[in-house]
């Protein structure tokens, strides 16, 4: 595979992410109100924790998934179809396994959760039948995990988007009409379920169709597969630990310390904070397949190419999107949401973005360390941090309520991101921090600078009170910045290579639709 063609198939692979996570933003945009508005703050606060829920017994794939995607990239790519068939069905062997554990547990589990959320006495049965329909469609999701590492690793993210896409919306008009005929929580919980069958079952469909030599067979699992499994997906588990206690850390703290009415406030900047982080993994999310390739021919030299060439767009990426939800954060949540959520949301989003600017440019160092295999000392330093960050926003919450949480999860960030990452895979790659620097974050100062200059004028002296002006604005200074990265950002042969593989998409795209 030449570097061209890598990158095209990097940059197709990309915007099929970008395609699908599009349509799933318009649809919370939309949604999200309406949930709000509906269920009310406490209901809306239960429906937050129960995905937060979801999120830490998702933790039980165990990182299953990403090894499932390094080893088919790689025994695809050297054509080992019996070790493949290991893989595949090794994988599914354990998913089975963890998805009836977590069945068994689901009583239990219910229960426990009653207990931490401080809630009215009549919701507490509504919680724990929730808490089992949620354990029930968790366990179809961890299956399904299979289909998608196996996707993810031939490189057809546009297979898994499209399925996505299609759930999305099915899910989004059912919420929307059951909801409005005035159904509750639990309405919301079976539909959610319907939906994970629906993407396991027409994820096989897909699976069959067009890769019809991969299939399952018990007698296929094997303890190389098993092993090897283990052995890559063990530091991806401890890995996974950190970013669900990172990540729904917050809404369990709030939930028990100030009642789950307040963890709606806290939920709005959080899930504008996480929109943008899905946003720019669509992107690098897509180096780890090509990273193991490379890694399988030893070529050294590409990947760090790759890796500098990748942190400099995802960093033109994160400012343009960073800066944009700093300044224009407030009168967006009070368009989007109300008055009433803003004044309480903005300070808190503003300081969860801020932990962004260190965190985002780097998850092109977790694709190239999860795609060499060299994810360890990774994983123990995002634990650790998760660590504090759960200390932390104990501590301050009690004083600072929703800002103490919100500090609590953005200062282990900014360490972990802003200090050990960058130095940790330079080191891995041989690659100088201070050529690396100079090469990614240096370029992108100046646009920096001036992006957020337009942003404050624009603050001052046209106030955004509509969609329309926030959206005129904000297409104006993207449109300027992005002008701006392409000339004090990027060289001339890389705005040659971006321009050539953007016609090639083109043309791929206008066949398509022929």
């Amino acid at each position: 595979m030449n570097s061209n063609k890598s990158s095209s198939k990097i940059l197709s692979n990309a915007i099929a992410n970008w395609g699908g996570y599009i349509i799933n933003i318009a649809i919370a945009f939309f949604l999200s109100p309406f949930l709000v508005h509906t269920l009310g703050d406490t209901k809306y606060g239960i429906w937050s924790i129960v995905a937060a829920l979801s999120g830490y017994m998702s933790l039980l794939e165990m990182g299953i998934g990403s090894a499932l995607t390094r080893y088919v990239s790689k025994f695809q790519s050297s054509s080992d179809k019996e070790n493949l068939l290991s893989s595949v069905n090794s994988a599914l062997f354990l998913y089975a396994i963890i998805a009836g554990f977590i069945l068994l547990l689901s009583p239990v589990t219910a229960a426990i959760v009653v207990r931490l959320v401080t809630v009215e006495e009549n919701l507490k049965d509504i919680i724990k039948l929730l808490v089992i329909i949620t354990s029930v469609n968790v366990s179809f999701l961890i299956i399904s995990s299979t289909f998608r590492g196996i996707f993810q690793g031939l490189q057809r993210y546009d297979i898994i988007n499209t399925t996505q896409v299609v759930i999305g919306i099915c899910r989004a008009i059912l919420f929307y009409l059951f909801l409005s005929q005035g159904y509750g929580l639990i309405s919301m919980g079976i539909i959610a379920l319907a939906g994970s069958f629906s993407l396991l079952f027409i994820s096989y469909l897909f699976m069959r169709k067009k890769y019809s030599f991969i299939h399952f067979d018990l007698k296929k699992v094997s303890r190389f597969g098993l092993r090897s499994i283990f052995t890559y997906s063990a530091y991806t588990f401890i890995n996974m630990i950190a970013n669900q206690l990172t990540n729904y850390t917050g809404s369990f703290v709030i939930g028990y310390f100030m009642g789950a009415a307040a963890i709606t406030y806290f939920s709005i900047a959080w899930s504008l904070t996480e929109y943008l982080k899905q946003f720019c993994m669509a992107f690098t999310r897509v180096f780890i397949p090509a990273i193991s390739e490379y890694e399988a021919i030893g070529d050294y030299e590409t990947i760090r190419k790759l890796y500098i060439s990748g942190t400099k767009y995802t960093l033109i990426i994160v400012i343009l999107f960073c800066l944009g939800i700093m300044m224009l954060g407030e009168p967006f949540i009070a368009l989007w949401m109300g008055s009433k959520y803003s004044s309480s949301s903005a300070p808190v989003l503003i300081i969860l973005i801020i932990s962004q600017l260190f965190e985002l440019p780097q998850l092109i160092s977790y694709s190239v360390l999860f795609g060499l295999s060299k994810h360890k000392k990774l994983s123990y330093a995002s634990l650790i941090s998760a660590i504090v960050n759960f200390l932390l926003s104990i501590i301050l919450v009690r004083k600072f309520g929703l800002i103490g949480v919100a500090l609590g999860t953005a200062i282990p960030q900014i360490v972990l991101y802003g200090i050990f990452v960058p130095f940790y895979t330079n080191r891995n790659l041989k690659l100088s921090i201070r050529l690396f620097v100079r090469k990614t974050y240096m370029k992108v100062i100046i646009p920096a600078v001036l992006l957020l200059i337009i942003l404050k004028a624009c603050l001052t002296y046209i106030y955004p009170t509509s969609y329309f002006l926030l959206l005129s604005e904000a297409l104006t200074c993207a449109a300027i910045f992005i002008g701006l990265s392409c000339i004090f950002s990027l060289d001339k042969q890389e705005r040659n290579t971006l321009f050539n593989n953007i016609s090639l998409l083109r043309v791929k795209m206008a066949g398509i639709l022929k």
